[in-house]
């Protein structure tokens, strides 16, 4: 009884922090709650968090890989990371939506 309580706390635990994205219907857009990842192929994963309003406007940190550096944005910036196009569509108190081109 006590493994299986555990092997099923360690599971849910496990999916908390490794939640994927939520498809918005538009191609290429990814939606990402505070604290998920998002697989976006090719070796590239992206996660969100630490949203906090800025000025008077929602931001939040996104990490993307394999170099997992760490930048702040807000809605309208567009990045460029590993060939590709991430553009921040939207962020608000707890979600960021991205556009990303393919590899």
């Amino acid at each position: 009884m006590k493994v299986a309580l555990a092997v099923a706390l360690a599971g849910a635990l496990s999916c908390a922090s490794m939640n994927g994205p939520s498809s918005s219907g538009a191609p290429g857009e990814v939606r990402l709650q505070t604290g998920t990842q998002a697989n976006l192929g090719a070796g590239m994963m992206i996660g969100a968090g630490n949203f906090w309003d800025e000025g008077g406007q929602p931001t939040c940190a996104l990490w993307i890989s394999p170099s997992q550096t760490g930048e702040r944005v807000r809605k309208g910036q567009v990045l460029e990371r590993g060939g590709r196009r991430i553009e921040v569509l939207d962020v608000t108190a707890a979600v960021v939506v991205l556009r990303v081109s393919p590899p």
